[in-house]
Order: C-alpha cells, then structure tokens, then sequence
C-alpha cells in the first residue's frame, strides 16, 4: 500500500474526531447518620432493584412541586451503584438539610420539603423530618416512599403502610467533569489534542471490561520503530495529569471515550519528551521537513497496532493536504538514527519497522526501565529465542 493511495483513508481517519465536555454529578447512598450533615446537599432517589448498570428514577425539579404533581420522577444513569445526572439534562431536586430540634429539614430555594399522604410539595415552614435506620425519612407515621402504580405525576408520596419501596437518602459526591474523544468506529487509535487539562490516573481506574481508554505521547522516531509511551502507567507518575492543549495517540475500545478533567487545583499537569505536535487547523504538509499523520487500513493482525481488523500507522502526508485542527502529527525533523538527531532526514512514506519498506509501522509501547521484552509484532516475550526484540524503547539482538 503506497502512501499516494493511504492518504485518502488517512484524511478521512483524522477528520472524523471531535471532543466535547460533559458534566455530571454524582450522589452516593448514606449507609451511616455520619453521613448526615447540616449544610450537605441531598436528594431523594429510588433505584429498582432490577435497575443494574441501567437507570434510576428519583424525584422531579422544584417545578414540579410548584405546579401541584406532588414529587414526579425522572430516570438518569448508574455508574458503579451510583446514580448520577448530566449537565444539560434531569436533574433531581437538591435539598440542604437543616438540623432542628427533633429532626431535619430540607431546604431549596428557601422553601422546605413538606409531606403530605396527598404527595409532596414545598413551603416555608416544612416538615421536620426523622431519619430512619434504613436511611429513609419520616415524620408521625408516614414514610416517604416512591409508588409506581401511581397514575397521576405524583409518584413520590408519604405512606402510613408499606406501600411502594422505601427512598432513602443520597448524597452529592462529587460533580466530575469528562472530555469525550469520540470515534466514527468502535474502537481503536487516534490522535487527539486535549482541551483541557487531564486526569489519566482517574481515567485509568475507570477502565474495565466495558471501559478501556488509554493515552500516549511519542518518546522516539527514528528509521526503524516509532515508541510510544503510556501517560499515567509507564510513565512517571507526575504526567499522570496531562496539561491542556497536549497532542497524544488515544486509544480506546469504544465510539465514545471519556478523559476525566483535573479537578484537584494541588496537581500541576506537565509532560515532557513528546515529539507530537498539535495542529491549529493550518498546518499543511510540505516536503522539508516531511510531516506524518495516523491511519488505517483494513488488516488482521497481531501486536498493539491492531484493533477491530484494522492495521494502524503513522504515514506520509501529502504535500499541501491541511491537518484537522485538533489533530495531532510527527516531522521528520524529529527523526534520530541511533543517539544522533538528523535535520530534515530522508523521510519514507510510510513509517516501517525493519528493512521492509513495504510493510507498515508498528507502534511499540515501552517503559523506559521496565525491562519488557517484545518482539517486533509489540507482543510480550517471557523466553526471547535468538532474533530481534524491543527492550525499553531499544532493539536488542539476542544471539
């Protein structure tokens, strides 16, 4: 596959990714009145038993009790058992909670929860209520429960008998912001340029058998490997907090893969030795110095540059063609042959690893002390036999 007939795949593959941020707050069941405090902020939430990794429905904004529903619901997402609302969508109502004599209060734009066997609605004097050891709220002999087999808007109700489920308390945990890198397939690499700064350490523990993102800078580009280096895992731990407006390789298995803003003011994102650039919308390419752009094509294969029957690579990129902004890019300006770096070094059009001029460039992950060995495909070998393997970002000959 010449780089002439890559390029129009290539122009298509970096075109096809844009990030946008998304908010979403989080509550977190109370399992123990230690939890419960005067000034923390609240809502009410049932969450079906059968409700999984799906949805909850909890109770409807403050209009809805001004218009007389008596506490509606709405339905949002589960992550991790708890539920969370997006920025833009549903929210529950959220409630202050007030500690007086006997009880608690929940306070929302200066009204109170009240409770009736009618439904719910707010006033300013409010009901004062008693939390109960399931952490479900009362006050004489009614409980606040959530009722499904009602017709009218007014599911949320309090109940003398047992009827509906119990609704117990939740509180706000945290709001966790995410830049989403999406993909036109399911899955697979790309190259990207935050927009904000990146919190891979979080990103990272949210990865498992259905969440799976990864992000990597280029630590070397030379004639025969292109090495990349994993933020957040191989690397010291201090770049696990990218700066915002960094050019990195993603990979992630899904069309939609979330990156987690930095929230803690105490870390000071930084990264170093990446030999990405970033484009603004107006580099183009040229012949001196050569610039490469990330593509794919479809091939069955093994090693880490393969995912979802695609081969992907870095190549040629034509001169005059014009970078996506947001995308990022290689130049041959950058390329080293062995400790010694070369000015504008002859530039192959497709990045290879090996003599083979014809085959495409393998992307190598390595730790810069791990003493991993792969083979050139970027498998891992436990017992290397006499031939040519990666160790730490070099070759090594084991004769």
């Amino acid at each position: 596959m010449n780089a002439r007939i890559s390029l129009a795949v290539c122009l298509l593959l970096i075109g096809v990714m844009q990030a946008f941020a998304d908010t979403r707050t989080y509550y977190k069941k109370v399992t123990d009145m230690t939890e419960v405090v005067a000034g923390q902020i609240y809502a009410f939430i049932y969450v079906p038993q059968n409700a999984g990794a799906s949805k909850a429905t909890f109770g409807r904004a403050l209009a809805g009790f001004i218009e007389g529903d008596g506490g509606s619901g709405i339905e949002i997402g589960m992550e991790d058992d708890m539920p969370y609302a997006t920025e833009g969508g549903d929210f529950p109502v959220e409630f202050v909670a007030e500690s007086v004599d006997n009880g608690w209060k929940f306070k929302c734009n200066d009204q109170y929860l009240t409770g009736s066997n009618r439904g719910l609605s707010m006033s300013d004097e409010g009901t004062v209520w008693t939390i109960n050891d399931d952490f479900s709220v009362s006050y004489e002999k009614y409980t606040l429960r959530y009722n499904s087999q009602v017709k009218s808007e007014g599911k949320f109700r309090c109940y003398k008998t047992k009827t509906g489920m119990v609704v117990p308390l939740y509180y706000k945990y945290k709001v966790e912001e995410t830049e989403t890198v999406t993909m036109t397939r399911e899955g697979g690499f790309t190259t990207y340029t935050t927009v904000a700064d990146i919190d891979m350490k979080a990103t990272l523990a949210k990865n498992d058998e259905t969440v799976d993102v990864h992000a990597y800078k280029v630590v070397e580009f030379n004639d025969d490997a292109l090495v990349l280096q994993e933020l957040g895992l191989d690397t010291d731990e201090s770049e696990a907090y990218i700066p915002a407006g960094t050019p990195l390789v993603i990979k992630g298995n899904a069309t939609e893969n979330d990156l987690i803003v930095l929230n803690d003011a105490t870390e000071t994102p930084t990264i170093s030795g990446n030999l990405l650039y970033s484009s603004d919308g107006t580099v183009t390419g040229t012949d001196d110095p050569v610039l490469y752009v990330m593509q794919s094509q479809e091939k069955e294969g093994e090693g880490f540059n393969y995912y979802g029957g695609r081969e992907y690579a870095f190549y040629k990129l034509r001169t005059g063609r014009t970078i996506p902004e947001g995308k990022a890019y290689l130049s041959s300006k950058d390329m080293t042959q062995g400790n010694l770096q070369r000015q504008n070094a002859p530039a192959k059009g497709t990045y290879v690893i090996g003599s083979d001029a014809t085959s495409i460039s393998l992307l190598q992950t390595a730790s810069p002390v791990s003493g991993i060995i792969f083979d050139l495909q970027g498998r891992r070998v436990s017992h290397p036999q006499r031939g040519l393997y990666i160790v730490d970002g070099k070759k090594l000959f084991v004769k």
